[in-house]
């Protein structure tokens, strides 16, 4: 009896092993839905993603994922652009953060990334992105103060590995 109860109990613990997650799986944060939010110079502003890409380099392949916003229902719009490497994670794996705003009569664009950024780059898979950022800049009209950013995006497609 003491045999056959020993058994079930190895059996069971064996097919425990083969059901559970590898730990690359179990490492890599869930994906969360698209979303790209934060708050500007205290007011909560939320974006809309424009798309992704990913591009083969010299040094490896590059990815960008894109968010815009309308202001106030007028010709004016800001877009992010954030690129860097397909896969990185980690703390400031942001290779370039480009921000543009533009008005009927004028247009800023800048890389974030030579003013105060800073950014977490969480998940970095083939089927999403998802990182927090912050920063501080001027657009040449006034400081912006960008915190609790936030940027997740589910890709339609899976990238191919």
């Amino acid at each position: 009896m003491k045999k056959v109860l020993l058994l079930i109990i190895l059996l069971s613990f064996g097919a425990f092993q083969l059901s559970s997650c590898s730990k690359d799986e179990d490492a890599t944060p869930p994906c969360r839905q698209t979303r790209i939010t934060m708050y500007v110079n205290g007011e909560f502003q939320a974006y809309q993603a424009l798309g992704r890409g990913i591009d083969l380099k010299a040094n490896g392949y590059e990815m960008f994922v894109q968010a815009t916003r309308l202001i106030n229902n007028t010709a004016r719009y800001e877009t992010f652009t954030f690129i860097l490497p397909y896969k990185k994670t980690g703390p400031n794996s942001i290779e370039k953060c480009l921000f543009t705003y533009e008005f009927p009569n004028s247009s800023f664009t800048a890389d974030l990334l030579d003013y105060e950024f800073k950014s977490n780059v969480i998940t970095n898979t083939r089927f999403c992105f998802y990182a927090t950022f912050s920063a501080k800049f001027n657009n040449g009209i006034e400081d912006i103060v960008i915190t609790d950013g936030e940027f997740s995006y589910l890709y339609e497609d899976p990238y191919d590995n």
